[in-house]
């Protein structure tokens, strides 16, 4: 489906009945990263997975800005565009700080968040392999195409889509280099709204001491612990992880009008 907003095209899909359960990909990714996890959550919710801007399905000029502010003020204008109130939402890896913001600015309009394999209150270490990487400055020389062309060797080899473009890489190295630690730990602090954390032991991203120094700032709440699921336990256990979903909302009474 496709929304124009600011001059520039919105991709989104919108599946199933229910309360609204927003999904937000990480950097890089795409709604299709949920796909699995549809045929089991579209009988309980109505899904609205959002493409983010430049990462080559929504156009960049709807939102250019790496900040997180700025990108999830995008995705609640988006929901205001969809006449959607109330949410609840779902941010995976990189997007967990874009929901977790929402969650905290629009607390009215936040009803629970979901945390999948959340970026902690420190750089994880391809976090840290992007943001410091000594090569970066050769963006800006002649030698970019090259470095460009190794870097998304890198991150074809770590699990991400091979479709990924070129310019949608370069967009994710300038969310990573903007993206402020300082306000994602004020945000676990203020977080108020339901939230579950669900993370993998052998994510090989983002390890499970970056997952207990986030659960030290949040709030007490319901956790889940996969053994074997890698970054993505949307694609490889999306019938287990759309039951705990399932099960912490009926908790939350997130079902109830």
């Amino acid at each position: 489906m496709r929304l124009v907003m600011h001059g520039g095209v919105v991709e989104y899909e919108d599946e199933g009945t229910g309360p609204v359960l927003t999904l937000v990909h990480g950097d890089p990714g795409r709604p299709g990263d949920f796909r699995w996890m549809i045929p089991f959550l579209s009988s309980r919710f109505r899904v609205l997975r959002i493409a983010l801007p430049g990462l080559d399905l929504t156009d960049l000029s709807v939102n250019s800005s790496p900040e997180i502010s700025a990108r999830a003020t995008f995705i609640r204008q988006v929901l205001d565009r969809l006449q959607i109130d109330q949410t609840i939402l779902l941010g995976h890896s990189m997007g967990s700080a874009l929901v977790l913001e929402h969650g905290v600015h629009w607390p009215d309009k936040t009803r629970g968040v979901v945390l999948l394999n959340p970026v902690g209150p420190s750089p994880h270490k391809a976090f840290k392999s992007l943001r410091d990487n000594p090569l970066l400055p050769l963006l800006e020389t002649p030698l970019r195409p090259l470095l460009l062309m190794v870097m998304h060797k890198a991150f074809t080899r770590a699990g991400f889509p091979k479709g990924v473009s070129k310019s949608a890489l370069l967009h994710v190295i300038r969310c990573v280099r903007a993206f402020d630690f300082d306000r994602h730990i004020q945000n676990l602090q203020s977080l108020s709204v339901p939230c579950l954390r669900i993370h993998s032991k052998d994510d090989p991203l983002i390890s499970m001491k970056h997952f207990v120094e986030l659960e030290r700032l949040i709030k007490p709440g319901m956790s889940h612990i996969f053994e074997q699921a890698g970054h993505n336990p949307q694609k490889t256990n999306p019938e287990s992880l759309s039951l705990i979903i399932n099960e912490w909302a009926q908790e939350h009474g997130l079902f109830d009008d």
